[in-house]
C-alpha cells in the first residue's frame, strides 16, 4: 500500500494507491477492474474496483465507504499489505474510424469511465461526459475527469 486519502471532505470516497512489487508489470485498459481481498473476517468475497490510474507499479482505485470492507480499505496505511487480483474485464474498444464519443455514467459507477476518458484524450478523440448524481459532490471521480 502506497497511500490512502480522502478525495474530498464532503464525500466518503477514498483514493487507494496500491504499490505492487517492483518486479510486477501492471497494465489496465478502459473498462478493466481489480479485486481486493476482504479485510473483514465475516466476509469471504473479494470486492471489485475500477482502475482509475496506473503509473508503473502503482495502481489507483477510488472506493466509496458503504460497508465494513470498504471502511477497512479506507483505513489502510502506507506499508500495509492487501491481496489484489486483476486486471479483470474486457477493455472497452476505441475505434480508429470514430472521432467522437459520448460517455454516460452515474454516481460511483461513473468511475469506470475515467481510464476511457484518459485513453480518448491520449488518442486525441473528442468526447463529452454525462454523469448523473444528486449534485456535483456525489460524483466521486469528478477531480479525475477534470484532468481530461
Amino acid at each position: 500500500m502506497k497511500s490512502c486519502e480522502k478525495v474530498r471532505k464532503e464525500v466518503n470516497v477514498f483514493l487507494l494507491e496500491l504499490e505492487l512489487d517492483h518486479n510486477t508489470a501492471f497494465t489496465a485498459g478502459p473498462g478493466q477492474f481489480i479485486v481486493l481481498a476482504p479485510l473483514n473476517n465475516r466476509s469471504v468475497m473479494s470486492r471489485p474496483f475500477s482502475v482509475v490510474d496506473v503509473d508503473g507499479n502503482i495502481v489507483s482505485v477510488l472506493i466509496e465507504v458503504v460497508g465494513e470492507n470498504t471502511r477497512a480499505y479506507s483505513r489502510l496505511k502506507s506499508g500495509d499489505t492487501i491481496e489484489i487480483a486483476g486486471p479483470h474485464g474486457s477493455v472497452i474498444p476505441i475505434e480508429k474510424e470514430v472521432s467522437s464519443y459520448i460517455l454516460v455514467g452515474g454516481g460511483i459507477g461513473g468511475i469506470a469511465l475515467i481510464l476511457l476518458a484518459r485513453e480518448l484524450t491520449a488518442q486525441k478523440k473528442k468526447f463529452v461526459i454525462l454523469l448523473g448524481a444528486k449534485d456535483i459532490t456525489q460524483i466521486p471521480g469528478i477531480d479525475f475527469f477534470m484532468r481530461y
